[in-house]
């Protein structure tokens, strides 16, 4: 009976250092991305505070005063559940100019950031990333509830 040695198999570890590579690329994107929406998303609770604080109309005040904080509120969810499954903080946050949005009507701006998120929800977030989607899933919720109260509700 003879024994036959199995010779050690030669792994080339270039694929798969490419294939690590091309992670870190998509994550270093996500990340930009990730950092992008959430930023836009923190300026946009200050821009609704100031709009609700400028109107007095229970029929406007009142849904920007709830949807502001829970802008704030879902968004500071979704970054801490993103850094937690990450295990790294997001860091390089945007400030954005909000003049232009002078001016502008609640509605149109509701409408504006809601459209927002659904252009770009699945480019910050993978959509697999079911907590981080069902917080976003909220914020949605959150711009709907306050587009039906500003489009139906009348002014006292």
């Amino acid at each position: 009976m003879s024994i036959k040695l199995i010779e050690k198999p030669k792994f080339d570890i270039k694929p798969k250092m490419e294939k690590e590579s091309k992670k870190e690329d998509k994550s270093e994107s996500m990340n930009s991305e990730a950092i992008e929406f959430v930023s836009y998303f923190l300026g946009c609770s200050t821009m609704l505070h100031i709009m609700h604080l400028q109107n007095s109309n229970p029929a406007v005040h009142n849904p920007l005063g709830n949807l502001y904080e829970e802008v704030s509120d879902i968004i500071d969810s979704v970054i801490e559940k993103h850094q937690g499954c990450k295990g790294a903080l997001l860091k390089g946050y945007k400030n954005y100019d909000l003049s232009e949005y002078e001016g502008m009507s609640p509605l149109k701006y509701v409408q504006d950031l809601k459209e927002y998120l659904w252009e770009d929800r699945y480019k910050a977030f993978d959509k697999n990333d079911s907590a981080i989607q069902n917080e976003i899933d909220n914020l949605a919720n959150a711009l709907n509830q306050c587009l039906f109260h500003l489009s139906f509700n009348k002014p006292l």
